[in-house]
């Protein structure tokens, strides 16, 4: 399983077909807990141990990663602007793979289609 900055955190859920079972999950800290339902929001190993009514252990787990890959980005221009250049080109250059890309600032006139780039009309940030 993995948690990001998208999913921050999941849930580990036990259900069992075989009626009344007894349960515990181990956390990566060592710390235990029977809900049936865990909330998981750091990295690690999560075990579980079922008892069934027979008396026999089973043990299963799950291993949840965290990512925390940085954006690699850069931004270049064909700035400043003057009185004689009144827009300038920025571009974004994304070197790892990103879902979207979002602008803000003053007078934005326009974008490309990968709205990596645009042209702006005033000074800001």
């Amino acid at each position: 399983m993995l948690i990001d900055c998208q999913n921050p955190s999941t849930v580990l859920d036990f259900t069992s077909s075989l009626g009344s079972q007894d349960f515990v999950w181990t956390l990566p800290g060592g710390s235990q807990s029977t809900s049936g339902s865990l909330f998981v929001n750091m990295p690690g190993e999560y075990f579980i141990d079922v008892t069934a009514p027979n008396g026999c252990i089973g043990r299963d787990s799950v291993i949840v990663v965290q990512d925390n890959s940085q954006i690699q980005a850069s931004v270049s221009h064909n700035g400043p602007l003057t009185c004689r250049n009144d827009s300038i080109l920025i571009h974004l250059n994304v070197q790892t793979p990103i879902d979207s890309i979002t602008w803000s600032g003053p007078e934005i006139l326009s974008m490309n289609n990968g709205r990596d780039s645009i042209f702006v009309g005033a000074a800001g940030v």
